[in-house]
């Protein structure tokens, strides 16, 4: 746990962020540990090239239109 998991395809990565960390610095977390479900990361979508963020799409009110899948 904590440890971040990379899955590498042939053009994109993907990983999972256990303990927030990085949600967290890139200000994208919400807290709901009062209702029983810790720190969750708002749904979002990153394009990222030569470790620069290009892109952000960042979805708003619990909409699926930018990070849909």
């Amino acid at each position: 746990m904590g440890k971040t998991h990379i899955r590498k395809t042939r053009m994109s990565k993907f990983f999972a962020d256990s303990s927030a960390a990085q949600v967290k610095t890139l200000g994208l977390e919400l807290d709901f540990s009062s209702r029983g479900f810790g720190i969750r990361s708002e749904r979002f979508a990153l394009l990222i090239d030569d470790l620069k963020v290009k892109v952000a799409n960042i979805e708003s009110g619990g909409q699926l239109k930018v990070s849909n899948a």
